[in-house]
């Protein structure tokens, strides 16, 4: 625990390297270029200038170490290949991977989890993916530009991206030091989706959030740099880094383990992007809550009562959050819970039918019977078959 912590420190102090040094020279240079997002065209001439400009000086290199904290993966191939020439085919090679960047530059055949950190001082430029990003900032200040907005990260803001969002970066301070971690979709269904339970009603607002049609640009969470998930994130990093049988494996499982504890410690204080078709308010949390805890015999009505809202408003704040009416989200709720209490405890129907919320049995017969396709003792006779 001692080392890790030290480690940490150490990370939030993190001395600039040769090729970050040489970008602040850059900048100094050609101030115009920053501030702002570029076009992947004005980062590729970008690059191009600078190679031009220092590529005949002897401290001028790309470090195959250094160009891996930036890229990862292929993508350290493509920027030494570039530093030997500035051709206009080298340029066009750049500017087509600053566009449209692809896995295979940031992962390997094996590999599901890239990690790598942002160099300081380089120019923010305009990109999308078809993987999802976690960007967290260990120190310093770094922007971040959306189509709509732009935000600025502090230490211990954690940004999750979903893919297909257009968005630019930058570290542009000497202590500023941030790290993304790219996880290919299928990866992230496992880590993530499968740790989501649909009778947790956040769980099903997130699922809302990162669907592709929701539009959503970001979560933002401020985990108030929590040491336990700042050192799963380090370890993740070094793990992908490491050389050892079995590291693939064991940055799956960090990863496995840092979402949800993400989600323990700091779902209270998520905020979305303006863009987007979903708009939350920290007091959502609490409504959804109270919900999930006493939905056995809830009515609009209460809600509207204990939280402000008016019966309509209700209904879009949850149509909204859930992507669900209020009755199919207490059905949702109600039969779920039936389906663990069947499998889960020796009880009698009758019970089961009261503690869910229904007056009669032959209410919840009739309910489970159309949520599930079957009545109860069928429905247990395919799970005993299923497992068997």
């Amino acid at each position: 625990m001692q080392n890790l912590l030290q480690a940490l420190a150490e990370l939030h102090q993190l001395p600039m390297t040769r090729l970050e040094k040489l970008l602040r020279r850059c900048k100094e240079q050609r101030p115009e270029a920053h501030g702002h997002a570029l076009t992947a065209q004005e980062m590729a001439e970008y690059m191009q200038w600078m190679v031009t400009e220092f590529g005949s000086r002897a401290d001028f290199s790309f470090p195959q170490e250094e160009l891996l904290l930036l890229t990862g993966g292929g993508m350290a191939d493509v920027g030494q290949e570039f530093a030997k020439g500035s051709s206009r085919t080298a340029l066009s090679q750049l500017t087509d991977v600053f566009t449209q960047p692809n896995e295979p530059h940031y992962f390997s055949a094996e590999q599901s989890i890239s990690v790598s950190r942002f160099l300081r001082h380089m120019p923010a430029y305009w990109h999308s993916s078809t993987y999802f990003e976690v960007y967290y900032v260990f120190s310093g200040s770094c922007p971040v530009w959306f189509e709509r907005e732009r935000i600025d990260l502090a230490p211990g803001s954690l940004l999750l991206i979903p893919p297909g969002v257009r968005k630019a970066c930058q570290c542009p301070q000497d202590d500023s030091v941030m790290f993304f971690y790219l996880l290919r979709a299928s990866t992230f269904e496992k880590v993530f989706w499968q740790q989501l339970s649909d009778q947790n009603l956040m769980s099903l607002f997130f699922k809302q959030a990162l669907a592709g049609n929701s539009h959503t640009a970001y979560l933002r969470f401020d985990t108030g740099q929590d040491p336990a998930l700042e050192g799963l994130l380090y370890g993740v990093f070094r793990e992908y880094r490491s050389p050892a049988p079995y590291s693939v494996q064991i940055t799956n499982a960090m990863m496995n383990t840092f979402f949800p504890l993400l989600l323990q410690r700091c779902e209270h204080t998520l905020r979305l992007s303006r863009q987007g078709g979903l708009y939350w308010k920290p007091e959502y949390a609490a409504l959804l809550a109270h919900i999930q805890a006493h939905y056995q015999n809830l009515t609009l009505t209460d809600l509207s009562r204990l939280f402000s809202y008016s019966e309509r408003q209700l209904i879009r704040i949850i149509r909204r959050c859930t992507g669900k009416t209020f009755a199919q989200l207490l059905l949702q709720l109600r039969m779920e819970q039936a389906a663990l209490l069947l499998v889960s405890e020796n009880i009698a129907t009758e019970e089961i039918a009261a503690r869910v919320g229904y007056p009669n049995v032959s209410s919840f017969y009739r309910a489970f019977g159309a949520y599930f396709g079957c009545p109860p003792r069928v429905w247990m006779r395919k799970r005993v078959l299923e497992k068997a």
